[in-house]
């Protein structure tokens, strides 16, 4: 009761004062914790519960196989979940489920030939390339391969191959672990393929680093199969297009799209077809399509202020961030991405740190990493490298290499070495085999001397 009407420390007081407790309570007690996305007491709880001589089941590994899943959905795992202890915890919990004597596919509901819940981690999302099972999603976010191999082997062992999702997981979880091959040979011995299998084998190869080989799985897609291509299909070729400014074909598509409209034209391909044009090279066409969407979301406004950034419009970028602001659109975090690299094409540093400060204290937008890195390439580059030390050492993140490097680069710009050199420290600490950032310290210095020599 208490749980239900969200007073979990009144719920931890009954919880306590409980002198047997089972597994069924512990495991709402855990339920808990995960719904408060505190997943380090879930955890403490269910090692509490072995030592106190109670088993876990199948509900207790689902609730947290499950709250890894979400956290994957959410756009990356918890915080939590990073850290060398819980990332072992998960992998030990893992296995311990993996050993569960659960029931083979199809021995539950009359034969039904559909995974039980209790099944695999059981909650699935449809919403992207297709069905996403827990196991798979945390052994691909954990980079735990060997694992992932340990469970397709139960798989194939109780038989559940026999199901597309299960199927198209694992061709998703190999794929995403760059293991290529295994996918397609997964997908290869898959005999009722249908959309979702194809969906994940060609966002596979983008992931991987290989568009063609996605747009060329495409044109297999229509020769062999009569299933019709939906719009996440489209989405993931006009990736590929992105990737290898493949215009021509990226035209095409968007005739079919006009064409066909799959699922109603939702608004992401409007998104999709303006970073593809953009990517490109076409800026106007990007533009066309921009305005002729229906519907504009803030995913429209980011790709086309995305499409004006990348081209070095950063005049463009700002007047459209203003067209956004007026059209009632609340901007966010990958907005104010677009537009403080706009800002730093252009110079502009006032403006970035107008924009920069109102994040937070005007749209509620906490600034991440990402903004942070581009401030030091607006101030760095405009030539105040002490200013951009200053800030970065000052960062409520810890720099990474991408921000010493964006401070090294600018100190290569204005041959300045006193700042270079310490931002080359910092590098050579992080990436100490990274070759290219002994070169830029090195011309660095050689410009310094080259310099000397002339004003003797």
């Amino acid at each position: 009761m208490y749980l239900k009407c969200g007073m979990k420390e009144y719920a931890e007081r009954v919880f306590s004062m409980i002198q047997d407790k089972n597994t069924t309570i512990c495991n709402e007690m855990i339920a808990a914790y995960v719904e408060e996305d505190e997943i380090g007491e879930a955890l403490e709880l269910l090692v509490s519960m072995k030592e106190g001589g109670l088993e876990p089941d199948v509900v207790t590994y689902n609730t947290f196989l499950a709250a890894y899943a979400e956290g994957e959905e959410a756009g990356g795992l918890r915080a939590d979940v990073g850290d060398e202890r819980t990332r072992a915890e998960t992998e030990c919990r893992l296995r311990e489920c993996s050993h569960l004597r659960l029931p083979p596919l199809g021995s539950q509901h009359g034969g039904s030939a559909s995974v039980p819940n209790a099944v695999l981690g059981g909650r699935v999302r449809t919403a992207q390339c297709g069905l996403r099972y827990p196991f798979f999603s945390v052994c691909t976010d954990l980079q735990l391969r060997h694992l992932g191999k340990e469970i397709h082997g139960y798989v194939t062992r109780n038989e559940f191959e026999s199901s597309i999702f299960v199927s198209s997981a694992l061709v998703d979880m190999y794929a995403r672990c760059e293991e290529i091959d295994s996918a397609k040979t997964v997908f290869d011995g898959i005999t009722d393929k249908n959309v979702v299998s194809w969906n994940v084998l060609m966002a596979g190869h983008n992931h991987n680093g290989n568009p063609e080989a996605a747009l060329k799985l495409f044109t297999e897609m229509l020769e062999e199969s009569t299933v019709p291509p939906n719009s996440v299909t489209l989405m993931i070729l006009l990736l590929a297009c992105s990737n290898t400014a493949a215009l021509s074909l990226g035209k095409e598509l968007h005739g079919y799209i006009e064409k066909q409209k799959p699922d109603d034209y939702p608004v992401a391909l409007a998104s999709g077809l303006i970073s593809m044009y953009a990517k490109c090279g076409s800026i106007g066409d990007a533009r066309l399509v921009f305005d002729c969407a229906d519907r504009k979301d803030v995913a429209v406004w980011n790709a086309m202020i995305s499409g004006y950034s990348l081209h070095g419009m950063g005049t463009d970028a700002i007047d459209l961030f203003e067209d956004m602001e007026a059209s009632g659109i609340k901007p966010d975090r990958i907005t104010f991405a677009a537009l403080l690299s706009a800002c730093a094409q252009e110079g502009l540093v006032d403006e970035g740190w107008n924009y920069f400060y109102a994040m937070e204290a005007v749209y509620d937008v906490a600034p991440t990493l990402e903004h942070f890195t581009c401030m030091v390439d607006i101030t760095s580059t405009a030539g105040l490298l002490e200013e951009s030390l200053d800030f970065v050492r000052r960062m409520p993140f810890e720099p990474d290499a991408c921000v010493w490097a964006t401070l090294l680069k600018a100190c290569k710009l204005h041959s300045n070495y006193e700042v270079g050199e310490k931002a080359a420290r910092a590098l050579f600490e992080l990436e100490p085999t990274n070759v290219s950032n002994y070169i830029v310290l090195s011309n660095i210095f050689a410009m310094l001397a080259c310099g000397i020599r002339l004003t003797v």
